[in-house]
């Protein structure tokens, strides 16, 4: 063959990767967008994200939770209509009310959607509800009781060390094995 029949076909192949090259990435394209609107789509027609809130893994016989329906595996998704993503959200509002408060309670139990009221409890002069998180470490709570750091004890499970050696709820660990608990050395460590 002629070195010009060689040029030309070497001119098409280019234009024909070229083409192939174009037509992935631009597919690829408007596949990702259309994915996307559809995904945003679902995303803005929504007010609340259905997997927001806080996943309960316990709830304490006869506390106010326990008195206002919620069981153990619900999402609690809202507490006086201030959306709830995580423990400290639900802690800070409690922090905000008082014992004897009541609460309106956003509650996903499976796919049901609830609406729940309850009336808060009082432990160690503050509000509570009676629910333990899932993945919350009740322990690591940091407080300062007349100036000093420690962890409150917000939980003590049932036949566990804690529970033998006398510990309750509300309790503040300011101290263990002689090392103090601190900011810089927390109970967990």
């Amino acid at each position: 063959m002629t070195e010009r029949v060689w040029r030309i076909l070497a001119v098409l192949a280019a234009i024909a990767m070229a083409l192939l090259m174009g037509a992935a990435v631009g597919g690829t394209g408007v596949y990702a967008l259309t994915r996307a609107k559809g995904m945003l789509s679902v995303v803005t027609a929504q007010d609340v994200d259905p997997e927001m809130g806080i996943v309960i893994a316990a709830v304490e016989p006869d506390s106010p939770a326990a008195e206002a329906g919620i069981v153990r595996g619900d999402i609690l998704q809202a507490i006086d209509e201030q959306p709830l993503e995580e423990w400290e959200d639900l802690r800070r509002h409690l922090e905000s009310l008082e014992p004897g408060d009541r609460v309106e309670l956003s509650v996903l139990h499976g796919d049901e959607q609830r609406s729940l009221t309850g009336v808060l409890g009082e432990r160690g002069g503050q509000a509570y509800l009676g629910v333990t998180a899932c993945c919350e470490v009740p322990w690591r709570a940091s407080v300062h009781v007349m100036g000093e750091p420690g962890s409150m004890i917000v939980d003590v499970v049932s036949g566990s060390p804690a529970e033998e050696a006398g510990l309750q709820p509300g309790d503040v660990v300011v101290a263990l094995d002689g090392q103090k608990v601190d900011e810089e050395h927390t109970l967990a460590d």
